[in-house]
């Protein structure tokens, strides 16, 4: 006779930021339920293009996450998991359509996202980037990214850092990069609230 084992399959719970990444895919799924464009690659370059324009606007990202090159543009380095999670927790729901050939991967939220955790500037950042990007198909929007000086910056599966975007648009040189990487972590330090005399 063999005894019976209980497995608790409940998955773990999300951190702060991967909380704030959820509610946040909850909420450019509905924005963009017209879009028939919209899919996962899509989706991932939306959550980035809001997190450096708060970055630079703000002076903090939208979501809190990291993000990683991929060749496709930058990614959350958490996605993956976030959906999975979303998906077996039915908050979100996934679709595999064909777009002109192409596998596309859909999202579709089944319920309304929480957005206590973020303040009116950040939905209206996203809420902008949506729109600036609605005509845009997932090859249109990857190709934006790659643009980013960050996105140069490193190479495939590093992190991608956001830093650079306060530099605008330009061009920049290899010691304009090499800097702005060196910088980055002080600022972010900065804005934390630590002293500028405590900053090595």
């Amino acid at each position: 006779m063999c005894d019976t084992i209980e497995v608790d399959f409940t998955p773990p719970a999300f951190s702060d930021d991967e909380a704030k990444l959820a509610e946040l895919i909850l909420h450019i799924a509905i924005k963009s339920e017209g879009d028939p464009r919209f899919g996962a690659i899509k989706l991932n370059k939306l959550l980035f293009f809001a997190d450096l324009d708060a970055h630079r606007r703000l002076g903090r990202s939208v979501t809190g996450t990291v993000y990683q090159r991929l060749g496709e543009g930058p990614a959350p380095r958490r996605m993956k998991p976030v959906l999975d999670a979303m998906v077996s927790n039915d908050d979100l729901a996934r679709r595999t359509d064909e777009y002109f050939g192409y596998p596309q991967h859909k999202f579709f939220a089944t319920r309304e996202p929480d957005l206590s955790a973020f303040s009116g500037d950040e939905i209206a950042i996203v809420g902008r980037v949506v729109d600036q990007y609605w005509e845009y198909n997932a090859t249109q929007i990857s190709h934006e990214s790659h643009k980013y000086q960050g996105y140069k910056l490193v190479g495939d599966g590093e992190d991608v850092p956001l830093g650079p975007g306060l530099l605008g648009d330009r061009d920049l040189t290899e010691q304009d990069l090499r800097i702005a990487k060196m910088l980055e972590p002080v600022a972010h330090r900065w804005l934390d609230g630590e002293p500028l005399d405590s900053i090595e």
